[in-house]
């Protein structure tokens, strides 16, 4: 599992106006996924300052669950280390780019072996990318 990507984690997030814990449930979540208008908010939130194709990947490209799971995700980050929107839009390439290496499998269910089977997938082959020119290359 990807630690950080669901609230479910016990892991206590503040809401920035009031302070109150506000951990989400499986059943909130589904409940969020199941309302349009929630779900196309959240996304709009953590993608706001980017490009609308960001927004649309996320809704469009992936399982809702997935695009929830990052769209909450980015929230957090927001919330706790005012991210740039160059690296907020990194970070949904990169996890739209695990979801879909994995067959649009839920992050949930995913383990360490998954996400660095992925990572290893990026990697050139020592004779096509002698220098490592590969390492500073972002996802497209």
């Amino acid at each position: 599992m990807i630690k950080g990507l669901y609230k479910s984690d016990k892991c206590d997030h503040r809401d920035q106006h009031n302070h109150s814990s506000s951990v989400i449930t499986y059943d909130e979540e589904s409940d969020i996924i199941n309302n349009n208008s929630l779900f196309d908010q959240k996304i709009d939130l953590a993608t706001d300052g980017s490009g609308s194709q960001f927004a649309n990947r996320l809704r469009k490209k992936i399982s809702k669950h997935n695009a929830l799971a990052i769209a909450n995700y980015i929230l957090s980050m927001k919330t706790e280390a005012n991210i740039s929107h160059l690296y907020r839009e990194v970070v949904i390439k990169i996890l739209i780019k695990l979801s879909d290496f994995h067959n649009y499998r839920s992050f949930k269910t995913m383990t360490r072996e998954d996400i660095l089977l992925c990572l290893d997938s990026l990697r050139k082959p020592e004779s096509s990318d002698p220098m490592h020119r590969w390492i500073g290359t972002t996802i497209s």
